[in-house]
């Protein structure tokens, strides 16, 4: 991919996002955020609210995030694949485009700080910058509430390469972690999550390309080198993948790490693809064509979540029905003079509340 089509691909991208974080009716989760949270995230949502209007104030400091997560990706990328610049294009536009980071640069969340942290460390490592790299770990103690995940898949690499000062250094921001308890609390009995999990990852990837990450990471496991991106990302998928046999795990905590392994596996790819004769890569062109036309389609049902109920028999079926109904249901209800509803759901009555509906019974 040349410079000029990446500059179009990242051009659609903050369109897509700026139009989804404007038109967008506000989340569940975001909705008790507000209300209910004195996270950096909740911070955040007031702030921009106390500037723009509308969802888009809600979401205006995420949208940045979202661009400065870009940036922070591709310098990392362009390192990564140094000398072939186009391969970094490639890889950071499509990564701009899986459903996960297109709904992670809308909604308010930590997702696309915690990847912008995750590439400025790769960046900082490829070079050789200890000081960033520490920048970077004291603000994924601030910033990230599992940042044990982060700072123990850095430790095993440490160990695994022998890199005495990584390892004294990942040993010290782990202990920081556990102390100011920026871990996952591990319990439960086996419920069955794993196969919802593999759905959950599949929709936010695309099928395919999940599929084909699953993949890289079991090539990448028998047969190359184990670079760090591949710790970072493989580890906190195995974890997740392990806790979700025994309790539901929230996603946040683990996909931005994972969600980095498009880059190893797009150099599986490439480096499948170059050691063939041209006369035999047509394969593997047209299976890479099915791959992207597929992300396309599902990035497609993200940008145009809204005009999908007008085709569905039954809205409430669809994926996005949790963020449009209380929305409509607040416009119904404001339409016949009513300003109060119940719900039986914490996070329902927040996303009534911001709509300017109460509770009618003033005791919930």
């Amino acid at each position: 991919m040349r410079l000029h089509t990446f500059l179009l691909f990242f051009t659609l991208f903050v369109l897509c996002i700026v139009f989804l974080a404007s038109t967008t009716p506000i989340a569940p989760h975001e909705a008790q955020l507000f209300y209910t949270s004195s996270s950096w995230v909740a911070q955040a949502m007031h702030l921009g609210s106390s500037y723009v209007e509308g969802f888009f104030g809600l979401r205006i400091v995420f949208v940045i995030l979202a661009i400065l997560a870009t940036i922070a990706f591709l310098l990392f990328a362009l390192e990564y694949f140094r000398p072939r610049v186009k391969d970094a294009y490639m890889a950071t536009a499509i990564f701009l485009f899986l459903p996960g980071i297109l709904v992670a640069s809308t909604l308010a969340s930590e997702a696309m700080a915690v990847i912008m942290l995750v590439s400025l460390y790769l960046y900082a490592h490829i070079r050789g910058k200890l000081w960033l790299e520490i920048v970077v770990m004291v603000g994924f103690l601030f910033i990230h509430l599992a940042s044990a995940i982060f700072f123990t898949a850095l430790l095993i690499y440490a160990l695994v390469n022998k890199q005495k000062q990584t390892i004294l250094i990942s040993t010290i921001f782990l202990a920081f972690s556990l102390v100011f308890e920026k871990f996952i609390v591990i319990g439960g009995r086996p419920s069955g999550y794993l196969v919802e999990l593999f759905g959950v990852y599949a929709a936010l990837f695309s099928p395919f390309v999940f599929l084909y990450v699953v993949f890289a990471f079991y090539r990448i496991l028998i047969r190359q080198d184990k670079k760090l991106i591949w710790y970072i990302s493989f580890i906190p998928f195995v974890a997740s993948l392990l806790l979700s046999i025994r309790q539901r795990i929230s996603l946040m905590d683990f996909a931005p790490y994972v969600m980095m392994a498009i880059i190893p596996a797009l150099e599986i790819y490439y480096r499948s693809l170059r050691v063939r004769l041209p006369e035999h890569q047509g394969f593997h062109k047209k299976g890479f064509v099915v791959v992207l036309s597929m992300l396309f389609i599902a990035s497609a049902s993200i940008v145009l979540s809204r005009p999908l109920f007008e085709v569905l028999s039954d809205p409430n079926k669809h994926f996005a029905y949790r963020i449009y109904g209380p929305y409509w249901k607040a416009q119904e209800l404001k339409a016949d003079n009513k300003s109060c509803f119940d719900s039986n759901s914490l996070k329902e009555s927040c996303q009534m509340r911001y709509y300017g509906i109460v509770p009618c019974n003033k005791e919930r």
